[in-house]
């Protein structure tokens, strides 16, 4: 991929632990993803190994509660990464994500990520770090009168994870 591509990596806090060569392995094996206005990306419940950064466009994040209409969690906009959750813990899509315009997106897919994290396994655990406090915040926004787990019984949870599935010593 371009420059650019390093230029987004670079400016993302999940990425932020990783080395520039680091950042660089995973823009070589990123691939783009176009979308169309109203294109679903991901699936709410669905399986996930992969993760994109919004280049261009704006999407929206919704969840589906039993009986109800959708609650729509937020849009997301160039900068914005989605589908990280899934693709670090192996979890199921938490929400289903539409695009509202016409949107670009990178992908990182696990296959690119694993090599990076097995040979720097503190990297795994800065990464752990930053997106268990992106969690905590948007739980907390989204549930305040809810008592929150722990910020580090989470991210403890979180990297013992992402140490199974990136299989990290």
């Amino acid at each position: 991929m371009t420059e650019a591509t390093l230029d987004w990596l670079s400016a993302i806090a999940v990425f932020a632990p990783l080395s520039q060569d680091e950042r660089q392995t995973l823009a070589d094996q990123a691939a783009r993803t176009h979308l169309a206005p109203g294109a679903e990306l991901l699936k709410e419940g669905a399986a996930g190994d992969s993760l994109f950064v919004v280049l261009e466009g704006v999407l929206e994040a919704t969840v589906q509660h039993a009986e109800r209409q959708p609650t729509v969690l937020g849009r997301l906009k160039a900068g914005d990464v989605i589908g990280e959750m899934s693709l670090l813990t192996g979890e199921a899509r938490s929400a289903t994500v539409t695009s509202v315009t016409s949107a670009v997106l990178m992908r990182i897919d696990r296959q690119a990520l694993q090599p990076v994290l097995q040979a720097r396994p503190d990297a795994a655990e800065a990464i752990a770090v930053v997106v268990a406090s992106r969690r905590q915040a948007g739980d907390a926004a989204i549930n305040s009168n809810i008592e929150q787990e722990s910020h580090s019984d989470w991210r403890d949870d979180l990297l013992g994870r992402m140490r199974s599935i990136f299989r990290i010593a």
